[in-house]
């Protein structure tokens, strides 16, 4: 009986806009994030929340625990016939073994499915730490633009989740012929995939140690938890250089990111602010005056 998807059993359909194919045949099963299914040959697989599915925990820790997101689901064909479901999120797809990857993180917005022998938890420690960075460097931000844009903001940056295959292969322990053999054999766990994608094109990035890269928050997508983070100094009339603390952060190796571009935020000064503010009072004027007149007549 098999119960994952191998590299004849997916297709990535075009070129800068790319869309996901997964076919299943009897018993195959995938998971999936619904918000990016953009077609199904029927409405006859059967759909299990992901955290409802047989749970093989592989850290003893209480910093973690299995996503829990309705949208993030297992569908499996209980059917003789072939079904396939199809997935798209607008941009480049990058096919993941995570058994390649050193503890990867990454952002469920940017998910499309992922195999039945990959594991996905939210990491409580790993993200109060991103948490705390991502709010305190906001609050320096805060002064240049809308102080609960950048809050929401800074939830949505280190919202990352932590995926661990079930099986795990260290791969420094493996010779040069076994490691090839690893490579080619579908068998094995290259048949454990996820597979990723934004808006537009992702690119990875491999830092070495002590090599680091300046990037924007918003614009990062997967990490390996051996990279840090740290601000950039804060400095007057800086505000608009190339990099500043407004836009960027510092990411250091050693380990991998995966980033898309993003746009610039650009401040507002003193005028506009006061522009933006009116703006905002009469808008607030103008909700009041037509809730009295709809309501209370």
């Amino acid at each position: 009986m098999s119960e994952k998807i191998n590299f004849d059993s997916f297709y990535i359909i075009g070129s800068k806009s790319q869309t996901l194919q997964i076919t299943l045949n009897k018993y195959e099963k995938i998971n999936i994030n619904k918000k990016f299914l953009v077609a199904s040959s029927s409405e006859e697989l059967t759909e299990t929340i992901y955290n409802k599915i047989d749970l093989l925990l592989m850290e003893n820790s209480k910093n973690l625990k299995r996503v829990d997101k309705e949208f993030v689901v297992n569908l499996k064909n209980n059917n003789s016939n072939t079904e396939y479901i199809c997935l798209s999120n607008g941009g480049k797809i990058m096919k993941i073994e995570p058994s390649f990857y050193n503890n990867l993180y990454i952002k469920l917005d940017y998910l499309l499915a992922f195999n039945n022998g990959i594991e996905l938890y939210i990491d409580n420690k790993k993200n109060e730490q991103l948490n705390n960075f991502f709010i305190f460097s906001n609050i320096i931000r805060r002064d240049n633009i809308n102080r609960n844009y950048f809050l929401n903001l800074s939830q949505a940056e280190s919202q990352f989740y932590l995926v661990k295959p079930k099986l795990k292969i260290d791969l420094e322990s493996q010779n040069l012929h076994a490691f090839s053999s690893f490579l080619f054999n579908k068998n094995k766990i290259t048949n454990d995939l996820l597979f990723l994608s934004g808006k537009g094109s992702l690119f990875e990035k491999r830092l070495g140690e002590g090599e680091s890269m300046i990037i924007s928050p918003q614009s990062l997508v997967a990490f390996e938890g051996s990279v840090s983070f740290e601000m950039i100094e804060v400095k007057d009339n800086e505000i608009n250089k190339y990099v500043n603390s407004l836009n960027h952060v510092i990411i250091k190796g050693p380990g991998l990111i995966i980033f898309e571009p993003c746009q610039r935020i650009m401040p507002l000064n003193t005028k506009k602010k006061l522009v933006v503010l009116l703006l905002s009072i009469i808008a607030l004027i103008v909700h009041v005056i037509i809730y009295f007149l709809v309501f209370l007549n």
